[in-house]
């Protein structure tokens, strides 16, 4: 049996307690669900939380844990770029800022004491980067 304690919404200091049997029969302590014994929003939560899928994030000797999401095609760019040039045209918010710093990361890691040099054409994109840095790279 597996269980898990649930704070109630209406209730300041009051928990509920879901449960799931062995046999897959969940249950919960919340009024609805003993006057009822109909499936109550605690329940429904908690198997919400398990079905949702849990990011997973870049590890780097560089790069700050839990901090950038490890997506595919972003580490598809990265591999292409640190093997020749690379022009990574995606639209806006797809981490075309994510895959220079990844890859600005891994040269700097492959090669100490190097600099990187990021060029922009306006101030906003340039600060947006440097800050990016600052909140994603170890001993940055």
């Amino acid at each position: 049996m597996r269980s898990w304690r649930i704070p109630s919404q209406s209730r300041p200091g009051v928990e509920y307690t879901v449960s799931v049997d062995d046999g897959g029969v969940w249950s919960c302590t919340c009024p609805h669900y003993t006057y009822r014994h109909t499936i109550c929003k605690h329940i429904v939560m908690v198997q919400t939380e398990l079905s949702t899928p849990k990011p997973k994030y870049v590890v780097h000797p560089m790069v700050r844990d839990g901090v950038i999401e490890d997506r595919d095609y972003q580490k598809r760019f990265v591999d292409r770029a640190l093997e020749a040039n690379t022009l990574a045209v995606l639209p806006t918010a797809l981490g075309k800022t994510v895959i220079a710093e990844l890859v600005a990361a891994e040269l700097l890691h492959r090669h100490p004491g190097c600099r990187i040099l990021f060029m922009a054409p306006f101030q906003c994109i340039w600060y947006n980067c440097c800050s990016w840095t600052n909140r994603c790279w170890e001993g940055v």
